[in-house]
């Protein structure tokens, strides 16, 4: 009785993160609701991370059918809390914006949580994580230089030219933080985790799961469309299957979240503004 009241839940709170992924971040850039694009982010970010954190304390006992080892938990209660520190040693505090503040609050109440109700994480030994650790930083690195080739070659790239190489380096690399406490943090549980696990439940073969969280992940970013074809045509679906791939294959979000943080900054913070 109590595990199904707890699937009730957890399906409640899955649909959750669709709507605030979907009708919630993108009507706004059509002019549809009554709010900013920017409200409509905050709402999506804060949301979409608090919803995620309730989830993972409702299944924290179930953890790795949804792909969360110990070492993606450590990311998803940390990364929030990075990216304020990221932001301030780029630009200072006061370019902190209130959503990660909200995030990295409510990364340290997850936190706290989670050493209340201690959750049952699969045994994995430090060679094993760190062999995957190295996988996921190459096949970022890589995909990088690819997706920013392709963003190079759209319209109205940009040109960081007069900037020193040392400091665009810098940016970069500071970003990968930004970026696995924005973007990793955001998107990975939902499309490589919680859904993963949910299709799987339900007796989807992996193969099918695998390019069906691509293709939602694509539509995602429909507002791509038009503006910047090369990225929702190529960059994100790409991305996309590479992601879940890398999920897929070690069985922990951990993995696609630092490939997602290398990518998301190296490509579009530094290989995409390089003469090619």
């Amino acid at each position: 009785m109590r595990r199904k009241a707890s699937d009730r839940i957890f399906l409640i709170l899955l649909v959750g993160l669709l709507v605030l992924r979907f009708p919630v971040l993108l009507i706004p850039h059509y002019g549809l609701l009554p709010i900013s694009k920017e409200t409509a982010l905050m709402f999506f970010e804060n949301g979409t991370y608090l919803l995620t954190a309730i989830m993972v304390l409702l299944k924290r006992d179930a953890l790795a059918d949804y792909h969360i080892d110990r070492f993606a938990l450590v990311l998803l209660t940390l990364a929030p809390i990075g990216l304020c520190l990221s932001e301030y040693l780029l630009r200072g505090w006061e370019h902190v914006q209130l959503s990660g503040w909200v995030n990295a609050g409510i990364s340290i109440g997850l936190l706290l949580a989670l050493l209340v109700w201690k959750p049952a994480l699969p045994k994995r030994g430090a060679r094993k994580t760190l062999l995957w650790v190295g996988i996921a930083i190459a096949v970022g690195l890589l995909w990088s230089v690819v997706a920013g080739y392709l963003i190079h070659l759209q319209r109205g790239a940009q040109s960081l030219v007069g900037m020193a190489l040392p400091q665009m380096i810098f940016r970069a690399f500071v970003a990968i933080f930004i970026q696995l406490g924005n973007a990793a943090t955001i998107e990975e549980p939902l499309f490589r985790g919680f859904l993963w696990g949910f299709l799987k439940e339900r007796h989807w073969k992996e193969k099918w799961i695998w390019l069906f969280q691509a293709l939602l992940f694509m539509l995602g970013h429909i507002y791509y469309l038009g503006s910047a074809n090369y990225s929702f045509f190529l960059v994100v679906p790409l991305g996309a299957l590479l992601l879940g791939w890398m999920a897929w294959r070690s069985r922990s979000i951990g993995t696609s979240m630092i490939v997602h943080g290398i990518g998301n900054s190296l490509a579009g913070n530094l290989f995409s503004f390089l003469r090619w």
